[in-house]
Protein backbone atom coordinates (compact mmCIF):
# COMPACT_ATOMS: atom_id res chain seq x y z
CA UNK A 1 0.00 0.00 0.00
CA UNK A 2 3.22 2.28 0.83
CA UNK A 3 4.13 1.47 -3.01
CA UNK A 4 0.49 2.26 -4.59
CA UNK A 5 0.43 5.62 -3.23
CA UNK A 6 4.05 7.02 -3.44
CA UNK A 7 3.63 9.74 -5.15
CA UNK A 8 6.09 9.82 -8.60
CA UNK A 9 5.75 13.37 -9.19
CA UNK A 10 4.70 12.17 -12.25
CA UNK A 11 1.27 13.90 -12.17
CA UNK A 12 -2.04 11.72 -10.49
CA UNK A 13 -2.16 9.33 -13.24
CA UNK A 14 2.20 8.42 -13.16
CA UNK A 15 2.12 7.34 -16.73
CA UNK A 16 2.29 8.12 -19.88
CA UNK A 17 -0.26 5.83 -21.01
CA UNK A 18 -3.91 7.93 -20.57
CA UNK A 19 -6.54 6.27 -22.88
CA UNK A 20 -9.25 3.81 -21.02
CA UNK A 21 -8.81 0.61 -21.22
CA UNK A 22 -11.71 -2.12 -20.99
CA UNK A 23 -11.43 -4.54 -18.62
CA UNK A 24 -10.76 -7.96 -19.44
CA UNK A 25 -13.55 -10.29 -20.95
CA UNK A 26 -13.63 -12.53 -17.90
CA UNK A 27 -14.96 -9.45 -15.48
CA UNK A 28 -16.79 -7.96 -18.27
CA UNK A 29 -20.71 -8.72 -18.54
CA UNK A 30 -22.10 -10.22 -21.68
CA UNK A 31 -23.59 -6.50 -23.36
CA UNK A 32 -20.20 -4.65 -22.19
CA UNK A 33 -17.00 -3.70 -24.44
CA UNK A 34 -14.37 -5.36 -22.89
CA UNK A 35 -10.79 -5.93 -23.49
CA UNK A 36 -9.12 -8.92 -26.08
CA UNK A 37 -5.60 -9.10 -25.71
CA UNK A 38 -3.87 -8.86 -29.42
CA UNK A 39 -1.65 -11.67 -29.97
CA UNK A 40 2.18 -9.98 -29.99
CA UNK A 41 4.30 -10.59 -32.80
CA UNK A 42 7.34 -7.95 -31.80
CA UNK A 43 10.90 -8.28 -32.56
CA UNK A 44 13.04 -5.18 -32.00
CA UNK A 45 9.80 -3.20 -32.10
CA UNK A 46 10.30 0.83 -32.43
CA UNK A 47 6.99 2.96 -31.64
CA UNK A 48 6.80 6.26 -33.46
CA UNK A 49 5.00 9.62 -32.52
CA UNK A 50 1.04 9.26 -32.89
CA UNK A 51 -1.59 10.95 -32.07
CA UNK A 52 -1.94 9.84 -28.76
CA UNK A 53 1.37 11.08 -27.52
CA UNK A 54 0.80 12.56 -24.14
CA UNK A 55 3.53 14.09 -21.09
CA UNK A 56 2.42 12.30 -18.03
CA UNK A 57 1.91 16.55 -16.78
CA UNK A 58 -1.12 15.96 -19.40
CA UNK A 59 0.77 18.45 -22.19
CA UNK A 60 -0.20 17.95 -25.81
CA UNK A 61 1.88 19.32 -28.23
CA UNK A 62 0.07 21.84 -30.45
CA UNK A 63 2.00 21.48 -33.35
CA UNK A 64 1.09 19.20 -36.57
CA UNK A 65 2.35 15.56 -35.95
CA UNK A 66 4.13 15.47 -39.14
CA UNK A 67 6.28 18.22 -38.28
CA UNK A 68 7.31 16.51 -35.01
CA UNK A 69 10.66 15.12 -34.92
CA UNK A 70 11.17 12.60 -32.03
CA UNK A 71 14.44 11.55 -30.78
CA UNK A 72 14.62 7.44 -29.78
CA UNK A 73 15.55 5.98 -26.83
CA UNK A 74 15.63 2.36 -25.51
CA UNK A 75 13.00 0.81 -23.54
CA UNK A 76 11.96 -2.09 -22.25
CA UNK A 77 8.64 -4.27 -22.48
CA UNK A 78 7.80 -6.75 -19.86
CA UNK A 79 5.24 -9.05 -21.00
CA UNK A 80 4.12 -12.19 -19.09
CA UNK A 81 7.05 -14.63 -19.52
CA UNK A 82 9.48 -12.65 -21.01
CA UNK A 83 10.79 -8.86 -21.36
CA UNK A 84 12.01 -7.60 -24.78
CA UNK A 85 14.10 -4.90 -25.82
CA UNK A 86 12.27 -1.51 -27.54
CA UNK A 87 12.71 1.73 -28.86
CA UNK A 88 10.37 4.86 -28.20
CA UNK A 89 10.27 8.07 -30.26
CA UNK A 90 9.89 11.16 -27.72
CA UNK A 91 10.29 14.38 -27.32
CA UNK A 92 10.85 16.78 -24.65
CA UNK A 93 8.20 18.62 -22.53
CA UNK A 94 8.32 22.36 -22.52
CA UNK A 95 6.07 22.29 -19.71
CA UNK A 96 7.95 20.04 -17.42
CA UNK A 97 11.50 20.59 -18.25
CA UNK A 98 12.68 17.20 -16.46
CA UNK A 99 14.57 14.14 -18.50
CA UNK A 100 12.28 12.01 -17.14
CA UNK A 101 9.10 14.06 -18.46
CA UNK A 102 8.86 13.29 -22.08
CA UNK A 103 5.96 13.12 -24.52
CA UNK A 104 6.01 9.39 -26.19
CA UNK A 105 2.98 7.60 -27.26
CA UNK A 106 0.20 5.80 -24.96
CA UNK A 107 0.67 2.18 -27.01
CA UNK A 108 -2.72 1.15 -25.82
CA UNK A 109 -3.82 -0.20 -29.14
CA UNK A 110 -0.77 -2.25 -29.38
CA UNK A 111 -1.88 -3.64 -25.54
CA UNK A 112 1.01 -1.78 -24.05
CA UNK A 113 0.93 -0.01 -20.90
CA UNK A 114 3.55 2.95 -21.14
CA UNK A 115 4.09 3.58 -17.65
CA UNK A 116 7.32 6.37 -17.97
CA UNK A 117 8.38 6.00 -21.89
CA UNK A 118 11.53 3.75 -20.63
CA UNK A 119 9.10 0.72 -18.88
CA UNK A 120 6.21 -0.82 -20.62
CA UNK A 121 4.25 -3.48 -19.62
CA UNK A 122 1.80 -5.73 -21.50
CA UNK A 123 -2.15 -5.42 -20.60
CA UNK A 124 -1.89 -9.22 -20.33
CA UNK A 125 0.34 -8.94 -17.66
CA UNK A 126 -0.85 -6.74 -15.92
CA UNK A 127 -4.39 -8.75 -16.44
CA UNK A 128 -2.98 -11.62 -15.64
CA UNK A 129 -2.27 -10.37 -11.93
CA UNK A 130 -6.12 -9.03 -11.62
CA UNK A 131 -6.73 -12.51 -12.70
CA UNK A 132 -4.63 -14.35 -10.28
CA UNK A 133 -5.66 -12.10 -7.09
CA UNK A 134 -9.04 -12.50 -7.64
CA UNK A 135 -8.93 -15.99 -8.46
CA UNK A 136 -6.41 -17.42 -6.02
CA UNK A 137 -5.91 -14.73 -2.93
CA UNK A 138 -2.51 -14.26 -4.90
CA UNK A 139 -0.23 -11.44 -3.22
CA UNK A 140 1.66 -9.12 -5.13
CA UNK A 141 5.44 -10.62 -4.13
CA UNK A 142 3.63 -13.87 -4.81
CA UNK A 143 3.21 -12.86 -8.35
CA UNK A 144 6.11 -11.26 -9.07
CA UNK A 145 8.23 -14.19 -7.97
CA UNK A 146 6.34 -16.42 -9.99
CA UNK A 147 6.91 -14.08 -13.20
CA UNK A 148 10.58 -13.41 -12.59
CA UNK A 149 11.08 -17.61 -12.69
CA UNK A 150 9.33 -17.61 -16.32
CA UNK A 151 11.98 -14.84 -17.05
CA UNK A 152 14.73 -17.03 -15.99
CA UNK A 153 14.06 -19.71 -18.31
CA UNK A 154 15.17 -17.41 -20.71
CA UNK A 155 18.44 -16.71 -19.32
CA UNK A 156 19.55 -15.58 -15.63
CA UNK A 157 20.35 -12.07 -16.66
CA UNK A 158 16.45 -11.57 -18.03
CA UNK A 159 14.98 -10.02 -14.84
CA UNK A 160 11.72 -9.04 -14.19
CA UNK A 161 11.43 -5.36 -12.18
CA UNK A 162 10.93 -4.80 -8.67
CA UNK A 163 7.64 -5.69 -6.70
CA UNK A 164 7.40 -2.13 -5.39
CA UNK A 165 7.88 -1.08 -9.34
CA UNK A 166 4.91 -3.46 -10.31
CA UNK A 167 3.21 -2.53 -7.59
CA UNK A 168 3.14 1.43 -9.02
CA UNK A 169 2.29 0.42 -12.51
CA UNK A 170 -0.51 -2.25 -11.71
CA UNK A 171 -2.19 0.61 -9.70
CA UNK A 172 -1.81 3.20 -12.23
CA UNK A 173 -2.84 0.55 -15.05
CA UNK A 174 -5.77 -0.14 -12.78
CA UNK A 175 -7.03 3.57 -13.14
CA UNK A 176 -7.42 3.95 -16.24
CA UNK A 177 -9.65 0.85 -16.15
CA UNK A 178 -13.42 1.06 -15.50
CA UNK A 179 -13.60 -2.18 -12.71
CA UNK A 180 -16.15 -0.59 -10.81
CA UNK A 181 -19.33 -2.38 -10.30
CA UNK A 182 -21.47 0.19 -9.08
CA UNK A 183 -22.18 -1.92 -5.24
CA UNK A 184 -22.45 0.14 -2.49
CA UNK A 185 -23.99 0.45 0.55
CA UNK A 186 -27.74 1.47 1.34
CA UNK A 187 -26.90 3.67 4.42
CA UNK A 188 -23.05 4.42 3.85
CA UNK A 189 -23.34 4.49 -0.32
CA UNK A 190 -20.12 4.54 -2.12
CA UNK A 191 -17.12 5.66 0.24
CA UNK A 192 -18.09 4.34 4.17
CA UNK A 193 -15.81 5.71 6.77
CA UNK A 194 -15.58 2.60 8.59
CA UNK A 195 -14.77 -0.85 6.40
CA UNK A 196 -13.70 -4.24 7.80
CA UNK A 197 -12.32 -6.05 5.11
CA UNK A 198 -11.08 -9.53 5.53
CA UNK A 199 -7.79 -9.11 3.83
CA UNK A 200 -7.70 -12.29 1.40
CA UNK A 201 -7.72 -10.51 -1.97
CA UNK A 202 -4.58 -8.16 -1.33
CA UNK A 203 -2.80 -9.88 1.17
CA UNK A 204 0.07 -8.72 3.05
CA UNK A 205 3.68 -10.02 3.23
CA UNK A 206 4.21 -12.45 5.72
CA UNK A 207 7.04 -10.52 7.36
CA UNK A 208 4.56 -8.12 8.06
CA UNK A 209 2.60 -10.42 10.79
CA UNK A 210 2.85 -9.68 14.30
CA UNK A 211 1.37 -10.38 17.13
CA UNK A 212 -0.96 -7.64 17.53
CA UNK A 213 -2.65 -8.80 14.19
CA UNK A 214 -6.13 -10.53 14.70
CA UNK A 215 -9.36 -10.80 12.87
CA UNK A 216 -11.48 -8.18 13.01
CA UNK A 217 -14.24 -10.04 15.50
CA UNK A 218 -11.59 -10.72 17.91
CA UNK A 219 -13.01 -9.95 21.25
CA UNK A 220 -10.36 -8.60 23.57
CA UNK A 221 -10.74 -6.54 27.13
CA UNK A 222 -10.57 -3.19 25.85
CA UNK A 223 -12.91 -3.77 23.11
CA UNK A 224 -16.66 -1.98 23.91
CA UNK A 225 -19.30 -4.63 23.52
CA UNK A 226 -22.46 -2.58 22.58
CA UNK A 227 -25.81 -4.82 22.03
Amino acid sequence: MTAAGRDDGLSGKGSISHISVPPPRWCSMPFETSFYAPYSSFDQPHFTLDETIQCCCGYLPISPLHSLIGVPKHAVIYGLTNRLNASIELLPCPVCCHVRRQIGADLGHFGLFNWNNSMIFSHELLNGFTNAYTASETPFSAFCLTVQRTYMDHGTDNTFCSDDTFVRVWFAFTRLQELDSGMMCPTCGPSPSIIIADGISLGIHHSQMSANVAPPTHVSPETSEKH
